[in-house]
């Protein structure tokens, strides 16, 4: 157990995968990365910041926060929604992200995953995915989180 989360119940679905240089610890569920900071606020890495983030796991180390709160209830209640409320509440740039990270996995089945491992083909990709329409883009990305319903 750690200090920042003697107060809280964690749920017994969420896997701790605490990493050794994070500033706080983390836990796993579905798609979710949940950062747990500590209830002291004096005690924080960064004192005006809240204590609950919530990231797209597959976006750790450059992804947008999709979630900051100072409410447990309401990150549970959160990291529970459906794909569509995924898709609804993520941002675009966390879409492409994933979406980037993704294509890049060996182990996705798609066409042009070697292109992501270009660093050229990469922007270009990117870019391309900038340009998608709102509607085009979240089918996309339902398409990769589709590939991996087991999380």
């Amino acid at each position: 157990m750690y200090k920042e989360t003697k107060d809280l119940k964690i749920p017994n679905e969420w896997q701790d995968i605490t990493y050794g240089n994070d500033a706080c610890c983390s836990f796993s569920y579905r798609y979710f990365q949940i950062f747990i900071d500590h209830k002291n606020i004096k005690e924080r890495e960064i004192q005006d910041g809240f204590r609950y983030t919530v990231i797209l796991e597959k976006n750790y180390g450059c992804g947008l926060p999709i979630l900051q709160s100072n409410n447990f209830n309401e990150v549970k209640k959160f990291v529970k929604q459906s794909v569509k409320n995924l898709i609804k509440n993520c941002d675009k740039q966390n879409k492409i992200e994933f979406i980037m990270h993704e294509r890049s996995n060996q182990n996705v089945p798609h066409k042009d995953y070697l292109d992501c491992l270009n660093t050229e083909k990469c922007k270009s990709i990117e870019s391309k995915y900038k340009n998608y329409s709102k509607e085009k883009l979240n089918k996309t990305f339902e398409y990769f989180l589709s590939l991996n319903l087991s999380h």
